[in-house]
């Protein structure tokens, strides 16, 4: 059944490299070219074993790739399970601070936790899609809008990874909230670009992140989450300057008590960007 070009003999139809029209098929030689002579089938076959290897390659590594994905959702579904509550279900206060002006539209909650920005966002006349690994967090968060009265209409939540699978759509906002893990291969980067990508022109991209450790931690371990100053971070993210505008690129303080009982301050780093085209 595989696609044949329109040549006499009627050859196999592969593309330079060797590929039928079926995607673990290759085809090399006088299958290919029945003019073919040795010389000229050698080189085909040659062409064909090497994109062979390459895509047995790929394969392997997207299999690992997705192993490791499976391991690092069931570690973040074990934390949320282990506890009644995980967060404490307010607003991020500097979301709240950040938003609160804005004119309500569409709105995207990446890595939404139990849902506590993504409610008040909606209670704030948003209409919310919010998104996290967890089975547990969204469960909590679509119980905690529904206890709140909020509709499907007003905040829908999704177990969605969003290293892989972004929700389609253009946003208003797009909000990520302390979008650390603990694992180091955390593609912290490539979770805030696809999110990026999300932005309906002239809407905002919102990122609040852990900017420094606890001033009370005198040594992180080794699987601490990887911290940055905001303007590193923007850097990092490389968005087009000419499709976005930086709105406020700042790191703020954020009071707290430290585990000891004494008031203590966090440096939180601020990016807000607007999307131009």
């Amino acid at each position: 059944g595989l696609v044949r070009a329109d040549q006499p003999g009627a050859p196999l139809l592969v593309d330079p490299r060797g590929a039928t029209s079926h995607p673990r098929v290759w085809a090399a030689g006088n299958v290919i070219a029945p003019y073919g002579n040795v010389p000229l089938s050698m080189g085909s076959g040659s062409m064909a074993g090497a994109a062979v290897n390459a895509a047995l390659v790929a394969e392997d590594t997207a299999r690992a790739v997705s192993a490791r994905r499976h391991e690092r959702n069931a570690a973040w579904e074990a934390r949320y399970a282990q506890v009644d509550g995980f967060w404490s279900g307010r607003v991020n206060a500097t979301v709240a601070t950040v938003v609160e002006p804005l004119p309500p539209g569409r709105a995207l909650d990446v890595g939404c936790g139990e849902g506590g920005d993504a409610v008040w966002l909606a209670e704030h006349g948003w209409t919310v899609t919010a998104v996290d690994v967890s089975a547990t967090a969204v469960r909590r968060a679509t119980e905690a809008a529904r206890a709140r009265g909020l509709g499907a209409d007003q905040v829908v939540f999704a177990e969605v990874d969003a290293a892989l699978d972004v929700p389609e759509g253009e946003f208003d906002l797009v909000t990520a909230s302390f979008l650390h893990s603990w694992e180091q291969d955390f593609p912290r980067l490539q979770v805030l670009r696809s999110a990026a990508a999300r932005v309906a022109p002239g809407g905002q991209l919102l990122v609040v992140s852990h900017a420094a450790p606890p001033p009370w931690v005198r040594e992180l371990p080794a699987e601490a989450p990887i911290m940055r100053a905001p303007l590193e971070e923007l850097e990092l993210l490389a968005l087009p300057p000419q499709e976005w505008s930086a709105e406020l690129v700042e790191t703020r303080e954020r009071s707290v008590v430290d585990p000891d009982g004494n008031p203590a301050m966090l440096d939180d780093g601020v990016i807000l960007l607007r999307r131009l085209a």
